[in-house]
Protein backbone atom coordinates (compact mmCIF):
# COMPACT_ATOMS: atom_id res chain seq x y z
CA UNK A 1 0.00 0.00 0.00
CA UNK A 2 2.89 2.35 0.70
CA UNK A 3 3.72 2.26 -3.01
CA UNK A 4 0.89 4.75 -3.52
CA UNK A 5 2.52 7.31 -1.24
CA UNK A 6 5.09 7.82 -4.00
CA UNK A 7 2.32 8.41 -6.53
CA UNK A 8 0.90 11.17 -4.33
CA UNK A 9 4.30 12.68 -3.61
CA UNK A 10 5.81 12.69 -7.09
CA UNK A 11 3.74 10.78 -9.62
CA UNK A 12 6.67 8.30 -9.60
CA UNK A 13 8.90 10.90 -11.28
CA UNK A 14 12.52 10.61 -10.02
CA UNK A 15 13.22 14.16 -11.15
CA UNK A 16 10.31 15.74 -9.28
CA UNK A 17 11.42 18.58 -7.00
CA UNK A 18 9.72 21.08 -4.73
CA UNK A 19 10.39 24.68 -3.74
CA UNK A 20 11.35 23.35 -0.29
CA UNK A 21 14.24 21.35 -1.89
CA UNK A 22 12.52 17.97 -1.59
CA UNK A 23 13.51 15.70 -4.46
CA UNK A 24 12.83 12.33 -6.03
CA UNK A 25 10.13 9.70 -6.04
CA UNK A 26 9.71 10.00 -2.25
CA UNK A 27 10.46 13.73 -1.98
CA UNK A 28 13.30 13.38 0.50
CA UNK A 29 14.67 16.57 1.98
CA UNK A 30 18.50 16.77 1.92
CA UNK A 31 18.93 16.24 5.66
CA UNK A 32 16.43 13.39 5.78
CA UNK A 33 18.06 11.70 2.81
CA UNK A 34 21.47 11.79 4.47
CA UNK A 35 20.06 10.46 7.75
CA UNK A 36 18.81 7.39 5.89
CA UNK A 37 22.07 6.80 4.06
CA UNK A 38 21.53 8.53 0.73
CA UNK A 39 24.55 10.14 -0.87
CA UNK A 40 23.94 13.79 -1.72
CA UNK A 41 26.84 15.84 -3.05
CA UNK A 42 28.03 17.74 -6.11
CA UNK A 43 28.28 14.61 -8.28
CA UNK A 44 25.63 12.26 -6.92
CA UNK A 45 22.13 12.72 -5.49
CA UNK A 46 20.66 9.35 -4.61
CA UNK A 47 17.28 10.89 -3.81
CA UNK A 48 16.79 10.69 -7.59
CA UNK A 49 17.58 6.96 -7.63
CA UNK A 50 14.25 5.10 -7.37
CA UNK A 51 15.90 1.94 -6.01
CA UNK A 52 18.19 3.45 -3.37
CA UNK A 53 15.69 6.08 -2.27
CA UNK A 54 12.96 3.43 -1.88
CA UNK A 55 15.22 1.33 0.34
CA UNK A 56 15.85 4.44 2.45
CA UNK A 57 12.15 5.31 2.51
CA UNK A 58 11.17 1.85 3.74
CA UNK A 59 13.63 2.30 6.62
CA UNK A 60 12.03 5.67 7.33
CA UNK A 61 8.51 4.21 7.29
CA UNK A 62 9.66 1.38 9.57
CA UNK A 63 11.03 3.91 12.05
CA UNK A 64 7.83 5.96 11.96
CA UNK A 65 5.67 2.88 12.50
CA UNK A 66 7.88 1.62 15.31
CA UNK A 67 7.65 4.99 17.05
CA UNK A 68 3.93 5.63 16.64
CA UNK A 69 2.65 2.01 16.38
CA UNK A 70 -0.10 3.10 14.01
CA UNK A 71 0.03 3.51 10.23
CA UNK A 72 -2.48 6.36 10.18
CA UNK A 73 -0.30 8.40 12.52
CA UNK A 74 2.92 7.28 10.81
CA UNK A 75 1.68 8.53 7.43
CA UNK A 76 0.56 11.79 9.01
CA UNK A 77 3.99 12.17 10.64
CA UNK A 78 5.62 11.59 7.27
CA UNK A 79 3.56 14.44 5.87
CA UNK A 80 3.83 17.00 8.69
CA UNK A 81 7.13 16.01 10.26
CA UNK A 82 8.18 13.70 13.07
CA UNK A 83 8.72 16.43 15.65
CA UNK A 84 5.47 18.23 14.88
CA UNK A 85 3.51 15.01 15.34
CA UNK A 86 5.18 14.36 18.70
CA UNK A 87 4.26 17.86 19.86
CA UNK A 88 0.64 17.43 18.75
CA UNK A 89 0.33 14.10 20.57
CA UNK A 90 1.81 15.60 23.74
CA UNK A 91 -0.43 18.70 23.57
CA UNK A 92 -3.70 16.80 23.15
CA UNK A 93 -2.71 13.64 25.05
CA UNK A 94 -3.85 11.25 22.33
CA UNK A 95 -2.26 9.34 19.47
CA UNK A 96 -5.61 8.74 17.75
CA UNK A 97 -5.15 10.20 14.29
CA UNK A 98 -8.83 10.93 13.69
CA UNK A 99 -9.24 12.43 17.15
CA UNK A 100 -6.30 14.76 16.50
CA UNK A 101 -7.95 15.85 13.25
CA UNK A 102 -11.09 16.84 15.18
CA UNK A 103 -9.21 19.24 17.44
CA UNK A 104 -8.75 22.78 16.20
CA UNK A 105 -5.05 23.09 15.36
CA UNK A 106 -4.54 19.44 16.30
CA UNK A 107 -3.04 18.65 12.91
CA UNK A 108 -2.59 20.77 9.79
CA UNK A 109 -5.55 20.57 7.44
CA UNK A 110 -3.31 19.17 4.71
CA UNK A 111 -2.23 16.34 7.04
CA UNK A 112 -5.83 15.54 7.95
CA UNK A 113 -6.44 14.97 4.24
CA UNK A 114 -3.15 13.17 3.62
CA UNK A 115 -3.69 9.79 5.32
CA UNK A 116 -7.20 9.31 3.82
CA UNK A 117 -5.72 10.28 0.43
CA UNK A 118 -3.12 7.51 0.73
CA UNK A 119 -5.75 4.97 1.80
CA UNK A 120 -8.12 5.97 -0.99
CA UNK A 121 -5.37 5.81 -3.61
CA UNK A 122 -4.35 2.34 -2.41
CA UNK A 123 -7.95 1.14 -2.56
CA UNK A 124 -8.27 2.36 -6.16
CA UNK A 125 -4.90 0.82 -7.04
CA UNK A 126 -5.93 -2.58 -5.70
CA UNK A 127 -9.36 -2.45 -7.37
CA UNK A 128 -8.63 -0.87 -10.73
CA UNK A 129 -11.44 -2.54 -12.63
CA UNK A 130 -14.05 -1.26 -10.17
CA UNK A 131 -12.86 2.30 -10.77
CA UNK A 132 -12.47 2.06 -14.55
CA UNK A 133 -8.69 1.65 -14.67
CA UNK A 134 -8.60 -1.96 -15.84
CA UNK A 135 -7.45 -0.90 -19.32
CA UNK A 136 -4.27 0.72 -17.96
CA UNK A 137 -1.25 -1.33 -18.99
CA UNK A 138 1.75 -1.51 -16.69
CA UNK A 139 5.10 -0.99 -18.41
CA UNK A 140 7.61 -3.80 -18.02
CA UNK A 141 9.90 -3.66 -15.01
CA UNK A 142 13.30 -2.06 -15.56
CA UNK A 143 16.02 -4.64 -16.18
CA UNK A 144 19.69 -3.81 -15.86
CA UNK A 145 23.15 -5.10 -15.09
CA UNK A 146 25.79 -3.40 -12.99
CA UNK A 147 29.31 -2.62 -14.20
CA UNK A 148 32.25 -0.91 -12.52
CA UNK A 149 34.31 1.81 -14.16
CA UNK A 150 37.99 2.39 -13.24
CA UNK A 151 37.87 6.20 -13.26
CA UNK A 152 35.52 9.10 -13.92
CA UNK A 153 33.73 8.32 -17.19
CA UNK A 154 30.98 10.15 -19.06
CA UNK A 155 27.63 8.48 -19.57
CA UNK A 156 28.16 8.80 -23.33
CA UNK A 157 31.30 6.65 -23.12
CA UNK A 158 29.56 4.15 -20.85
CA UNK A 159 26.72 3.90 -23.36
CA UNK A 160 29.10 3.15 -26.24
CA UNK A 161 30.98 0.51 -24.21
CA UNK A 162 27.68 -1.12 -23.25
CA UNK A 163 26.29 -0.97 -26.78
CA UNK A 164 23.40 1.08 -25.44
CA UNK A 165 21.63 4.38 -25.99
CA UNK A 166 22.87 7.28 -23.86
CA UNK A 167 19.25 8.09 -22.98
CA UNK A 168 18.85 4.62 -21.47
CA UNK A 169 22.03 5.04 -19.40
CA UNK A 170 20.75 8.36 -18.06
CA UNK A 171 17.38 6.82 -17.19
CA UNK A 172 19.01 3.94 -15.32
CA UNK A 173 21.38 6.28 -13.44
CA UNK A 174 19.32 9.39 -12.62
CA UNK A 175 21.37 9.99 -9.47
CA UNK A 176 24.45 11.04 -11.48
CA UNK A 177 24.16 14.82 -11.58
CA UNK A 178 26.92 15.74 -14.04
CA UNK A 179 26.32 13.01 -16.66
CA UNK A 180 29.48 11.24 -15.58
CA UNK A 181 30.71 9.11 -12.69
CA UNK A 182 32.34 10.96 -9.76
CA UNK A 183 36.03 11.85 -10.14
CA UNK A 184 38.61 10.11 -7.99
CA UNK A 185 36.43 7.06 -7.33
CA UNK A 186 37.82 3.88 -8.84
CA UNK A 187 35.32 1.05 -9.28
CA UNK A 188 32.20 3.23 -9.20
CA UNK A 189 29.22 1.03 -10.13
CA UNK A 190 26.75 2.10 -12.82
CA UNK A 191 23.75 0.43 -14.38
CA UNK A 192 23.57 -0.59 -18.03
CA UNK A 193 20.70 -2.26 -19.90
CA UNK A 194 20.55 -6.04 -19.61
CA UNK A 195 23.04 -7.59 -22.00
CA UNK A 196 25.39 -4.62 -21.81
CA UNK A 197 27.74 -6.14 -19.24
CA UNK A 198 29.30 -8.70 -21.57
CA UNK A 199 32.72 -7.48 -22.75
CA UNK A 200 32.02 -4.07 -21.15
CA UNK A 201 35.48 -3.76 -19.54
CA UNK A 202 37.27 -4.67 -22.74
CA UNK A 203 35.23 -2.24 -24.82
CA UNK A 204 35.64 0.53 -22.27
Amino acid sequence: DLLYVAMIESGYDPGESSSARALGVWQFMPQGGRIYGLRIDRWVDERRDPLRSTIAQMDYFADLHQRFADWHVALAAFNMGYGAMLRSIARYNTNDYYQLCEYENGLPWETCLYTPKVLATAIVGHNRAAFGFDKVKEPPAEAWEEVAVPTSVSLAVIARAAGANETDIKRLNPHLRKERTPPGESGYVVRVPRGGKADFSRKL
